[in-house]
């Protein structure tokens, strides 16, 4: 069974978390407020080549640009 996500990541500046999934191999962004979360888009598209994932298992945020790794 699949089970997810695996990485997570906060940026602090913009209130936004970050979730890795390994088994759509996209990142999910969403919106924190408080206790509330909102789903706002999902990056990357299944692949190997330049800006696309491959099974996506962490992530980091740079707190002072918002840069996505």
């Amino acid at each position: 069974s699949k089970v997810g996500p695996f990485g997570v990541a906060a940026h602090d500046a913009s209130s936004r978390l970050y979730l890795a999934d390994p088994y759509l191999s996209r990142i999910s962004v969403w919106s924190l407020k408080g206790r509330d979360a909102t789903f706002l888009f999902h990056m990357g598209t299944s692949g190997r080549g330049a800006g696309q994932l491959f099974y996506p298992f962490g992530l980091a945020v740079h707190q002072a640009s918002g840069q996505v790794y």
